[in-house]
């Protein structure tokens, strides 16, 4: 019986608590979107047309729209939930504050987003020769070039 007892008194704790840690996952997920819009801000001003994107950014940002949708099914979930199964949630709520943290540190990136795209210079470049074959023998038959 004491120990029903003392996983009922953890549950209420959990409860209780996992307000403040659903507030505390809110704050950190608001500040990693804050960090998301930086960083949008500073790709488009780094990525021209024969750069690309890191990879490691790319996988940043994909793992921002993951913990972004995970923490909104979180959330809808904890809603859901009655009063006696919400404290269930606790752990769940703490292992993603934990994760959106990881990530805004991830976020912090020092070096340029992006990097030489040779691939896109190649492609440039075909499209302008493909031009060049196809548009010159066009013109012949209009009697120019």
């Amino acid at each position: 019986m004491g120990l029903a007892l003392n996983k009922i008194d953890k549950h209420w704790d959990n409860n209780r608590s996992l307000n403040q840690h659903m507030n505390d996952l809110k704050r950190k997920v608001m500040e990693l979107n804050g960090v998301k819009e930086d960083i949008d801000s500073r790709m488009k001003a780094e990525l021209q047309p024969r750069k690309k994107l890191k990879t490691e950014v790319q996988i940043w940002l994909e793992n921002v729209e993951r913990i972004n949708g995970e923490v909104q099914k979180l959330n809808e979930q904890i809603g859901e939930s009655s009063t006696l199964t919400r404290g269930f949630h606790a752990d769940d709520v703490l292992k993603r504050t934990r994760e959106v943290g990881e990530l805004i540190q991830q976020g912090k990136f020092e070096e340029d987003l992006v990097v030489d795209n040779p691939h896109g210079l190649d492609r440039f470049c075909l499209q302008q020769d493909y031009r060049v074959k196809v548009q010159r023998p066009v013109w012949k038959r209009f009697g120019s070039a």
